[in-house]
């Protein structure tokens, strides 16, 4: 958080570990952030605006701790539970059914254990506010499938905020490409060996992530890189398994883009959106990997983000369910500019725009929905 002049009072009382809350809402969309300060800087200068700076770390900040510890006969999963929630957490997650003999931190904060750990099982990692998720990407990502923001680039013609009510997506730029590394993971299949210390069997396993999961573009190209794990040692072919399916799973969405928006307090990371107005073969839905919502004094609240998928084309899943409108509602423009007035889409005052918009073309200043019931695959 960044202030125009520096507070003593909030330089000597906001110290590291003092719990922080920070709540904002969109039309009738809220959310609401926790966590704790980590450090504050203040400038001292001869200008007009001397800046104050809060700095702080989520919910997840007590995970900084790095004592050693030690789990006997747990899967990941298990020891992530068990670790989670001794500091409050509430723990949503799958078991892999993969058990350790001993899993052992020591030398990282238990939040490096946990993060280095969900990438070698293809786990995901996402907390909100007292909640911690550990699950598979593909049931982290579709846990938000139902609820999705759809961001339009509308008419390219027009520079950010010239259409402020109308248009959601101000800049789209994207990769495509067979050799992209996304956080450390090519999208290469992947081979892990090892040798049983018991019977002497050579293990080897592999995977293509081209498979490894359900695709979301109809597109999808062959994987034409291999790669030998030579970090990785497996001792049963179960473990082997799992090591290799979960380096193929975080190779699977090789195609990034990076991508500026309105702000929408739904967009969060592995949360999937919608893209409009960018292409045939880029158009559809994209997983947001990181996310800054920031907010200005002035009232602008934008969104600037990391997306991938997995290829071009049309959505191959459509789980946007009908009932999104009855927890989100329809701004009546006319209203919104006179008074700033939001009426319940069953209200007789509401603008006939209560069907998606689904053709660039058509949308406008008389038919633009605050939310969108379906998604429509146009190319399929």
């Amino acid at each position: 958080m960044e202030f125009s002049k520096t507070s003593e009072k909030w330089f000597t009382l906001m110290r590291t570990g003092v719990p922080v809350r920070f709540s904002w809402k969109q039309g009738a969309i809220s959310n609401t952030w926790v966590g704790y300060v980590s450090f504050v800087k203040k400038t001292v200068a001869g200008q007009i605006e001397e800046l104050m700076e809060v700095h702080c770390i989520g919910s997840t900040f007590p995970l900084k701790d790095s004592t050693t510890k030690v789990f006997r006969d747990k899967s990941i999963p298990q020891a992530v539970e068990e670790l989670v929630t001794s500091f409050g957490f509430k723990f949503v997650g799958e078991d892999n059914k993969v058990v350790f003999e001993q899993l052992t931190i020591a030398g990282h904060s238990y939040w490096e254990w946990i993060v280095e750990h969900a990438k070698s099982i293809g786990y995901g990692i996402l907390v909100d506010k007292m909640t911690f998720y550990f699950r598979p990407l593909d049931k982290l990502i579709d846990q938000n499938i139902t609820n999705v923001p759809v961001l339009s680039m509308n008419s390219t013609k027009f520079g950010i905020n010239n259409e402020f009510l109308d248009r959601t997506l101000d800049s789209f730029k994207v990769i495509n490409g067979e050799h992209v590394e996304i956080e450390g993971q090519m999208r290469t299949n992947k081979s892990i060996g090892g040798v049983n210390p018991l019977t002497g069997e050579i293990i080897l396993s592999k995977a293509s992530p081209k498979t490894v999961g359900e695709n979301f573009k109809s597109a999808v190209n062959d994987v034409i890189f291999n790669d030998v794990v030579a970090t990785e040692v497996s001792l049963s072919q179960e473990i082997a398994q799992a090591q290799v399916d979960g380096s193929a799973h975080l190779g699977r969405l090789n195609m990034p883009a990076r991508i500026a928006c309105q702000g929408d307090p739904r967009i969060r990371p592995f949360a999937p959106i919608i893209i409009q107005g960018t292409g045939s073969l880029t158009d559809g839905y994209w997983i947001a990997s990181q996310v800054k919502h920031m907010f200005a004094r002035l009232g602008d609240y934008q969104i600037e983000m990391k997306a991938a998928i997995d290829g071009t084309g049309y959505d191959t899943k459509v789980y946007a369910k009908d009932g999104a409108q009855n927890t989100v509602g329809v701004i009546n423009l006319v209203e919104a500019l006179s008074g700033n007035v939001q009426v319940n889409k069953n209200n007789a005052a509401v603008l006939n725009a209560v069907n998606p918009i689904v053709f660039e073309l058509n949308q406008g200043w008389n038919r633009t929905p605050a939310t969108w019931g379906h998604r429509f695959t146009g190319d399929k």
